[in-house]
């Protein structure tokens, strides 16, 4: 309801090889040009990718788009949009995932008809996630990705355990090599030597939840009783992740609950559109491979 959607050509496994210099230029161009438009800020928190955009519900979650999806070159696009990335060595409180895109290429597999085959090493845009700071470790899982509690994969489409290039986490613990962020109500380990694959994240806004186990949801609605009468309601539920009690997460805007409701009685109308906007205010928080919502009332900021 709030978002302008650009369509790329090419698929997401070969995106090495469809995602041209004139591509990322042509829309570099668009973007900028959007952002002056409609007054949007040009950084990672308002540039997306599909693959960063939550379900709407629970019954959703695990099934989202992956989009465009491991080789997209973030740091480069966001040079050309003329917002570049965190790039400065160095530890902070929280941090911007910043690997070398030329030289991080970690594993990357797909299972077409079932058959699982590694795709071809080539750079791209993530670091793996790991349940604790060694190589061998499992991979982080999530239960709508994995509901059987399996670990995560190397899966294109697997988001369970990537960290993407321009996302900010908060810092959980450092240890020799290794970083751990919280992440999908979890402590995650990415291998992070001298700091080369993060940037400090030193503007960063921390929150953290009031109480233990607070819901995240995929949007941020108005609750039934504020729709007009002769207007369905949307059920707002939340989304099958919660923030445990004593981590840390990067905030994004404040969003006003609303709804665009579209009329619909086997005729389009542009007449019968209505906003429905409710009175909780909401955040969006930056949780796992993707953003969430929570409520204002249920986090609280850090110094």
């Amino acid at each position: 309801m709030r978002s302008i959607g650009i369509e790329h050509e090419g698929w997401a496994d070969e995106g090495g090889t469809w995602y041209t210099e004139a591509m990322y230029r042509s829309s570099a161009k668009l973007v900028r040009y959007l952002a002056d438009e409609y007054d949007i800020p040009l950084d990672r928190e308002h540039i997306v990718g599909h693959d960063e955009v939550s379900a709407d519900k629970p019954t959703s979650a695990g099934t989202e788009h992956y989009d465009p999806g491991p080789y997209w070159d973030w740091a480069h696009y966001m040079e050309l949009v003329g917002a570049p990335l965190d790039d400065e060595r160095g530890e902070g409180e929280a941090v911007t995932i910043s690997p070398r895109f030329a030289t991080n290429q970690p594993p990357v597999s797909e299972c077409p008809d079932g058959a699982c085959q590694d795709l071809p090493a080539q750079p791209a845009n993530f670091l793996h996630l790991r349940t604790e700071p060694r190589d061998d470790a499992p991979l982080l899982s999530n239960p709508a990705v994995h509901p059987d509690g399996a670990p995560g994969t190397t899966r294109i489409e697997d988001w369970s355990a990537k960290a993407a290039t321009g996302r900010r986490y908060a810092v959980a613990e450092r240890r020799d090599d290794w970083l751990a962020i919280w992440f999908d109500g979890k402590r995650a380990w990415l291998r992070d030597p001298g700091g080369e694959s993060t940037a400090p994240a030193e503007d960063a806004d921390l929150v953290e939840p009031r109480r233990d186990g607070i819901p995240t949801y995929g949007m941020a609605g108005p609750s039934p009783r504020e729709y007009p009468e002769g207007i369905d309601a949307r059920e707002i539920e939340p989304l099958p992740y919660v923030i445990p009690a004593g981590q840390v997460y990067v905030a994004g805007d404040d969003v006003r609950a609303t709804d665009y409701h579209v009329g619909y009685d086997g005729i389009e109308d542009p007449n019968n559109h209505t906003v429905v906007e409710g009175a909780e205010q909401y955040v969006r928080i930056s949780y796992n491979h993707r953003w969430v919502y929570v409520k204002r009332s249920d986090i609280t900021p850090l110094a």
